[in-house]
């Protein structure tokens, strides 16, 4: 068996050789009868690809400030940073007093453990209840049915009756036994409904306690009026955060070609007053793309990785400001366009 192995793997070297001498042979035939070039041409053709996607054109605007509500009424316990301050996205800006809250949470969940342990006993007397009401309520079914027989047949007194016709009625009444202990049952389980209710709204509280960045940016606030102790109600504007971009590319993307766009594509922007003749373009990553169109176009967000461009003056690239308002034209990349399609002039739309 090992021979075999040997064996096979002598011949797929001597294949492996073949292949390369042939492959070699067959490169040196092309060369001489000329046809290298015509070869190489043709991988270029059909191998080759250069970016592409779809065009449309916009203008730059400036960020939103992204606003920051108190999702609580509680007081501020501390503040970790100032107005004006340079924040990261997830950083924390503040933190609320939770203590007294933690231990409403604590006080419920004894609540909670009580409640369950009083439901458990609850249908466990239930369950008990059933078992022998169900026997006794038989048992003294059948005394009754036996009596009332030999009571026909003259065979026991009238006494003797009266006591097993009570004893069954007394069975039967018993029911309401049984329908005190479900009330009991149903307020237990509304008990624990009315706990879990309130758990919540603490757990949500407490989920909330700390405010965090959700950007990079330079936070705003009124430094004198959220400090410790302050008492905030829910709903309550806290901070505002300036984006670190200094601007973004709003893109009005054609209805026709929006099917291929999809958000962190690359987007290639060449500004109005910059063309792409004499300037290099923009990059920048296309980070918001609106669910519907309106009026034929839809509405695309680009996060650019510079706020400049770069200009050739007297030789040399120098950096220039961009500015809000600014017209621009864009190129969304989707995907990977050959050669041979802009040779043949294939459209991929058509």
């Amino acid at each position: 068996m090992i021979f075999r192995e040997l064996e096979s793997i002598e011949i797929l070297k001597k294949i492996e050789k073949y292949r390369k001498i042939s492959l070699i042979k067959v490169i040196i035939i092309i060369s001489r009868i000329g046809l290298l070039p015509v070869v190489c041409c043709l991988i270029v053709i059909f191998f080759v690809r250069f970016p592409d996607g779809v065009k449309c054109e916009g203008y730059f605007e400036q960020p939103n400030k992204i606003q920051i509500f108190s999702k609580v009424n509680a007081q501020i316990s501390e503040v970790f940073v100032q107005n004006g301050s340079k924040v990261k996205q997830g950083q924390p800006l503040l933190i609320f007093n939770s203590n007294e809250i933690y231990s409403s949470f604590i006080k419920q969940n004894e609540n909670m453990i009580v409640a369950s342990n009083q439901l458990i006993s609850t249908e466990i007397q239930i369950k008990s209840f059933i078992i022998e009401w169900k026997i006794e309520y038989r048992q003294k079914e059948r005394e009754f049915i036996q009596k009332t027989k030999l009571y026909e047949k003259g065979l026991c007194s009238f006494e003797e009756y009266e006591l097993a016709k009570n004893s069954f009625e007394l069975a039967k009444l018993s029911m309401y036994k049984l329908i005190q202990l479900s009330n009991e049952l149903i307020n237990t389980i509304k008990r624990i409904e009315s706990i879990i209710l309130e758990r919540d709204v603490i757990l949500d509280f407490l989920s909330n306690t700390s405010v965090i960045s959700p950007i990079e940016g330079i936070v705003i606030f009124d430094d004198d009026k959220y400090v410790k102790g302050y008492e905030t109600f829910k709903g309550e504007k806290i901070f505002e955060i300036l984006p670190d971009e200094k601007v973004i590319a709003k893109l009005f993307i054609p209805e026709k070609s929006a099917s291929k766009v999809r958000t962190n594509q690359k987007v290639i922007i060449y500004p109005a007053a910059f063309p792409k003749e004499r300037y290099r373009g923009l990059e920048g990553v296309l980070f918001y793309l609106s669910p519907n169109a309106v009026s034929g176009v839809f509405l695309g967000k680009v996060r650019l990785k510079s706020g400049t461009v770069k200009v050739k003056v007297d030789g040399k690239w120098i950096e220039k400001s961009l500015s809000y308002g600014m017209t621009l034209k864009a190129k969304i990349i989707t995907r990977k366009r050959p050669l041979y399609e802009f040779l043949l002039g294939i459209n991929e739309d058509e």
